[in-house]
């Protein structure tokens, strides 16, 4: 009972997708340790060391001394191979977020808000965490191939953690990057447009806009244009 107790003060992932996918892919290319620590997590700062950690934990790819698990071996072994991929981490998504997603959200069609209210709930997180651990989830859902609401986006950096004092933006280093756990600045979409998220198993994140509007006819002329440019250039 303890032991359950504990793991459910686990918060839901907020580490930056790209570094989790990044560190699966380190381990494919390498070995997968018996365990799984800090010394195997190459030049990450502290920070994201913890992050990282903590989601492997909570997706139970690790034990609580860092024991790998089974389902950490079979998602090591389905990146880079998209049908294997899209046909393991859906399990573990459902299985893992089932308890903060709960039932009384439809998937299918429920708001930002909605969704952005029962990670707040059910995962018990706030702030910064609560944005990033939300993006991690509607991440990890598009690699894996499940469709979910077109209303769940992640507008720039304020969604669902409204609120009325203005954010200091962390100073930048030597280099011009700016501080915190090295993300990009993400612009929010611009009006009339909708950002649509989704992984490339090889290339990470990605996002495209398209207008709100969309039709159908309109979709497949930018298919094709995108076709006929990979052409050319692939």
């Amino acid at each position: 009972m303890a032991k359950s107790q504990e793991l459910s003060r686990i918060p839901p992932p907020y580490v930056p997708w790209k570094s989790f996918t990044g560190f699966l892919e380190a381990l494919k290319k390498t070995a997968i340790p018996q365990r799984i620590d800090r010394s195997v997590m190459g030049g990450m700062s502290g920070s994201t060391k913890s992050q990282m950690l903590a989601a492997l934990r909570f997706l139970g790819l690790i034990a609580e001394d860092g024991t790998r698990t089974e389902s950490l071996v079979g998602l090591v072994e389905a990146v880079g191979v998209p049908d294997l991929w899209k046909q393991v981490l859906p399990d573990i998504v459902a299985e893992k977020y089932g308890d903060i997603i709960g039932s009384d959200i439809d998937l299918d069609s429920g708001t930002a808000q909605q969704l952005v209210e029962r990670f707040r709930i059910g995962g018990k997180v706030e702030g910064s965490a609560l944005r990033k651990a939300v993006a991690f989830y509607l991440m990890a859902q598009a690699s894996a191939g499940v469709k979910l609401s077109p209303h769940f986006t992640v507008k720039g950096s304020r969604v669902g953690t409204a609120s009325s004092k203005p954010r200091n933006k962390p100073p930048a280093d030597k280099n011009g990057s700016k501080g915190g756990d090295n993300e990009p600045e993400r612009k929010p979409a611009a009006k009339g447009m909708v950002r649509l998220p989704f992984v490339l198993p090889t290339k990470g994140e990605c996002w495209i806009e398209i207008p709100a509007t969309i039709t159908g006819a309109e979709w497949g002329m930018i298919s094709s244009y995108i076709g006929s440019w990979i052409n050319l250039n692939g």
